[in-house]
């Protein structure tokens, strides 16, 4: 199951919700204003990370954090959920923060695939 965390009143959150409901992939929600995020959550967010936490905070939040131990991040994290990236998309072994047209398609089950490629693949004949 795909795990998609979002701010409302984020535009990139919007497409990628949109992008999900118009393909008919299923998906869990949290909305991070109103549900907010456990520290179990952000640790599997991070582990799946390429460059720790500069992929998932947001720019203006770095420079209050740099400095802090884990323990202290985690807990600002989950007093301030605001302070990440979004959307977070996460499944399995994938992750992505933000919206990238091209990499949420990774996401888009086989048989949708397949179709896009007959589809193309008719219009070159």
């Amino acid at each position: 199951m795909i795990n998609l965390y979002i701010k409302s009143s984020c535009q990139s959150s919007r497409k990628t919700v949109h992008f999900f409901n118009q393909n008919g992939i299923e998906y869990n929600v949290t909305k991070l204003q109103k549900d907010g995020i456990s520290k179990t959550d952000l640790k599997k967010i991070l582990f799946h990370t390429e460059n720790g936490i500069s992929d998932i905070l947001t720019k203006n939040c770095f420079k209050d954090v740099e400095h802090m131990s884990t323990e202290e991040f985690y807990d600002f994290i989950v007093d301030n959920p605001t302070a990440l990236r979004t959307p977070i998309i996460l499944q399995a072994s994938k992750l992505i923060v933000g919206f990238n047209e091209d990499e949420i398609r990774t996401f888009l089950p086989r048989r949708i695939k397949k179709i896009a490629i007959k589809r193309v693949l008719q219009l070159c004949v």
